[in-house]
């Protein structure tokens, strides 16, 4: 086998994982879309594709992680395509977890469907939808290589910090003022603090595209808003809650 030819297989295989991760992406971006559609659609036939296809994801992340370690192991990869091969492996555990959020979503679909008040389910869709377009978005960040797009993508997980706080609140008071909502609300919560560890596992692909395109970690810093583990009975925040970073 000539040089040439290892080199333009070493080429093949990157692109390959550049490839694959690219479909994880938008398989994990489109089962947040349906299930999120399938809640304000009442579509219950959408939640249970989400649910019956979540093994796909996990089929795929386990295919991308085998061929990153296999690469690394038999190609011995330095500089960018060793940064390549890492964040690949990366992006696919955080894009399959995000998949597994949906899929959480997706089951509690019978519950909400008939149970849940209209403005709760409401924020809730409108939460999940900021969380899902910072999917879609940081699959496109990777594939294009776009560090700056990355570092937008990670501070905008802020925002998604404070539609929890907000919600949480929500759901406290409507548990206080009605004891009958207690079962519904606490499902809500769940996905509420799911769909805030969506924009936690986005923001970690914003800063492994980061790291594969400048090849060092960001150096911001970013205060974490989501104070929804300092809100008491009543919904309102403990005065001087202690930094988070």
């Amino acid at each position: 086998m000539t040089a040439q030819h290892v080199v333009r297989r070493f080429e093949e295989e990157l692109q390959c994982l550049d490839s694959l991760i690219e479909q994880l992406g938008s398989m994990a971006a489109n089962r947040l879309r349906l299930a999120l559609d399938g809640l304000s659609e009442g579509n219950g036939a959408l939640a249970a594709e989400v649910v019956a296809r979540d093994v796909e994801l996990d089929r795929l992340e386990q295919e991308i992680c085998q061929l990153a370690l296999r690469l690394i192991a038999l190609r011995q990869p330095t500089g960018r395509d060793l940064r390549q091969a890492f964040s690949v492996y990366k992006c696919a555990t955080e894009f399959e977890r995000i998949g597994d959020y949906a899929a959480n979503l997706a089951k509690r679909f019978s519950v909400l469907r008939h149970r849940s008040p209209p403005d709760l389910t409401r924020a809730i869709i409108e939460m999940g939808r900021h969380a899902q377009e910072m999917t879609e978005e940081v699959a496109a960040a990777f594939v294009a290589r776009d560090a700056s797009n990355a570092l937008t993508i990670w501070l905008r997980d802020q925002e998604l910090d404070v539609m929890h706080t907000v919600l949480f609140r929500k759901l406290l008071t409507a548990m206080i003022e009605a004891p009958a909502n207690v079962t519904v609300c606490a499902h809500l919560l769940f996905i509420a603090k799911n769909l805030e560890r969506v924009g936690d596992h986005v923001t970690n692909i914003a800063e492994a595209v980061h790291f594969l395109v400048r090849g060092a970690p960001i150096d911001q810093t970013r205060t974490k808003l989501d104070l929804a583990s300092f809100c008491e009975q009543s919904g309102t925040v403990i005065a001087n809650p202690p930094p988070r970073s």
